[in-house]
């Protein structure tokens, strides 16, 4: 089979290149054992001299797992969703993990439930909602049990919700650092 060299190849052209099956090319990307080291040499050579990229869709659904993270959002233009949004891809960048967003416009019913929609297949990944606002705690609430999720949170979490959770007591934070504090003019802090 002759290709055109805009085609993007295929395991199936990598295979043919190597001279293996495809399987044996799946073997090699998922760094089996059961792959000899020149076998696996070949397939390695053929991937590079193709151009070869793995399709990451393709892998999800055939392990059951994806390496990615979509973050559900009512505003990403406010400081706490900004700020909670970079350190989320900051974090699953390092970890190896892209990141997706998906905005959900209001608390209305429709928008939560097409926010729901797009985050519960399985090529979405983990799911990460920012719930601070209404929106967000209507998408936590109505997402079916088997998404992954967990959510950032204002103070104490949400009530009547079985996720995981993170929020930073904020009141408490104010509280903590100012009795530390005196005022002489100036606000002064011992350490």
């Amino acid at each position: 089979m002759t290709r055109r060299s805009s085609a993007t190849p295929s395991i199936r052209d990598v295979a043919a290149a190597a001279g293996v099956s495809y399987q044996t090319v799946s073997r090699v990307l998922n760094d089996s054992p059961r792959v000899n080291a020149d076998t696996r040499r070949h397939v390695l050579d053929a991937i590079e001299r193709l151009g070869y990229r793995p399709n990451r869709a393709a892998r999800a659904l055939g392990s059951g797992l994806s390496n990615t993270v979509t973050v559900v959002v009512a505003n990403t233009t406010l400081y706490g969703y900004a700020a909670t949004l970079q350190g989320i891809e900051e974090a699953a960048r390092s970890a190896g993990f892209a990141v997706g967003v998906r905005v959900v416009e209001s608390d209305g019913p429709a928008d939560v439930q097409h926010a729901v929609e797009h985050v519960s297949d399985p090529n979405a990944g983990g799911v990460v909602v920012i719930a601070f606002d209404t929106a967000g705690a209507e998408v936590l609430r109505a997402l079916p049990a088997n998404v992954p999720a967990v959510a950032a949170t204002e103070a104490g979490g949400l009530a009547g919700v079985s996720r995981s959770m993170v929020f930073l007591d904020e009141r408490q934070a104010a509280v903590d650092a100012t009795s530390t504090c005196w005022t002489w003019g100036i606000a002064r802090c011992t350490t």
